[in-house]
């Protein structure tokens, strides 16, 4: 993905979704503050708000945020493309530990043993502790777009914007072995990269040329190669892999989504358009999918089969999560939604503000870092805002 820029999402998203003033969705207040439906106690209600930083700090950037903060050990880590990494405790709204980095982060981090790992806006793999917020190796990679980290027996791999996979031990950063793709893309590319995904005793990559690559973990060797994504305007394959029984699902950027036999990536079914950048969300016989088509649909597993579609008023869906019967979901322009898991039906829509949405996938908290007032009744979600703020949504339980 060499051409990829840390804008180009957002600039990618208004060009694909149009107008801005889009509210397709009547039956769902545009107030502010949101909207439930039905009577009696309140289907969501919104909780706090905390912004570390005020948008106006921005050092050398363009202030929008793009990942999603990490649940660990009682606290929310933070990782800002403003000021660097931040562990915050979400029950006393206070910082734990702050870590500055000059340029931030805009690449996803992962905690593995509490540990951190990380690519930081100065284009270095970090690993840092979780706990104290300190440095404890650093790896100079001199390319700040960069995947999740994967951790695995002793080892880490990540993929760069510029389609190199690289592996590192995660103990002391010592570079292992790395594996460049030579797509020669020429078109626009989607920021960010595919996180490397662990099928039994192999390595799967998705690259920006649309194909996936399935490599040795110990050498970085290839096994085999398949080509998926053939769009010519973005063939990018940069969303996470998820394991669900005898399948893997691919969702290819602007194309399809692919289940795949784990032994030999060979098609098990594809279901055309509903492609995207979204991790799916499975549960039980059902996957649930936010398209880069700015739709979500509800999927059976067996066969791809479609049960339901819903369209977003603006942006594009997030990873959705499934709370009990219904499904949250957060768009990249404006809204968050709550759903009825069964039929589709929207239940409750928040106005996060013009120009503003969300950044990374929502998190859901565990009862022991919100009130008790609150953990006994409803399931409390958390998301960054693109301009930088955490919102606290409290759902009902049933």
């Amino acid at each position: 993905m060499p051409r990829t820029s840390v804008g180009i999402l957002v600039l990618i998203l208004g060009s694909l979704l149009g107008c801005a003033s889009r509210n397709i969705h009547p039956e769902l207040s545009p107030d502010f503050q949101g909207s439930s439906v039905g009577k009696g106690e309140s289907l969501v209600t919104r909780g706090w708000t905390y912004s570390f930083e005020p948008l106006s700090s921005a050092r050398g950037g363009s202030g929008v945020e793009y990942i999603a903060p990490l649940a660990y050990d009682r606290t929310l880590i933070v990782g800002s493309s403003r000021f660097g990494v931040v562990s915050f405790y979400p029950h006393l709204q206070r910082e734990r530990w702050r870590l500055p980095l000059h340029h931030g982060v805009i690449s996803p981090m992962t905690e593995y043993q509490g540990v951190l790992y990380f690519v930081s806006g100065d284009g270095e793999v970090l690993a840092v502790s979780a706990d104290q917020g300190k440095i404890l190796w650093r790896y100079v990679l001199r390319n700040p777009v960069a995947s999740k980290i994967t951790v695995k027996n002793g080892l880490l791999y990540l993929v760069t914007s510029d389609d190199t996979v690289v592996c590192l031990s995660a103990q002391d950063g010592v570079w292992k072995w790395h594996y460049r793709k030579r797509s020669g893309v020429s078109g626009p590319t989607i920021h960010g990269a595919s996180t490397p995904f662990v099928v039994d005793d192999t390595l799967w990559v998705g690259f920006s040329d649309g194909s996936l690559v399935v490599l040795n973990p110990e050498d970085g060797k290839i096994i085999r190669e398949k080509q998926l994504n053939t769009n010519r305007r973005f063939s990018d394959v940069n969303a996470d892999f998820v394991r669900a029984g005898d399948s893997v699902l691919v969702p290819t950027f602007d194309g399809a989504l692919y289940a795949l036999n784990p032994k030999d990536s060979s098609i098990l079914w594809v279901n055309e358009d509903m492609g995207g950048a979204s991790r799916v969300s499975v549960q039980g016989e059902f996957l649930y999918v936010a398209s880069s088509s700015g739709k979500l649909f509800k999927l059976s597993l067996s066969r791809g089969t479609k049960v339901w579609e819903f369209e977003l008023d603006q942006g594009t869906g997030l990873s959705p999560r499934v709370v009990g019967s219904k499904l949250v979901v957060a768009s990249t322009s404006r809204y968050f939604y709550v759903l009825n898991a069964e039929t589709g039906k929207p239940e409750y829509r928040y106005d996060a503000g013009y120009a503003s949405g969300f950044a990374g996938d929502l998190v859901l908290l565990e009862a022991s870092v919100v009130p008790s007032q609150i953990s006994h009744s409803s399931v409390s979600i958390v998301g960054m805002t693109l301009g930088g703020n955490l919102m606290n949504f409290n759902i009902l339980r049933e």
